[in-house]
């Protein structure tokens, strides 16, 4: 059961940094790259972690890239993988905004 958590729900602290009042589409911008980065390390945590996974999109997430914002805290977003095909992930920022879920989704 541990595992099967450890798959659906990876947990990592972002570092999230305000400030210097840059625009609203810099900033908005700036905070999708930094969850795109922080959601990386999960990816390559599920497929470390989970043989059917590792065996569809092959051993490491390349990249991340945030495609829609569901919510003021969710988001749809892609992950690039090392045999090229693409793994469809969530990713949800906590109420606190320090730390981010990431896992996989179907649609």
């Amino acid at each position: 059961m541990r595992k099967l958590f450890n798959f659906f729900a990876g947990v990592v602290t972002v570092l999230i940094l305000s400030g210097c009042g840059p625009s609203q589409a810099d900033t908005e911008s700036s905070l999708n790259s930094i969850i795109e980065s922080s959601a990386k390390p999960l990816v390559n945590q599920f497929l470390k972690e989970n043989l059917l996974l590792r065996s569809t999109f092959g051993t490491e997430c390349k990249s991340v890239e945030i495609i829609e914002k569901v919510s003021s805290n969710t988001y749809k977003a892609i992950a690039q993988c090392s045999n090229g095909k693409v793994m469809k992930i969530q990713i949800e920022l906590t109420a606190n905004g320090k730390n981010i879920i990431v896992s996989p989704r179907t649609n």
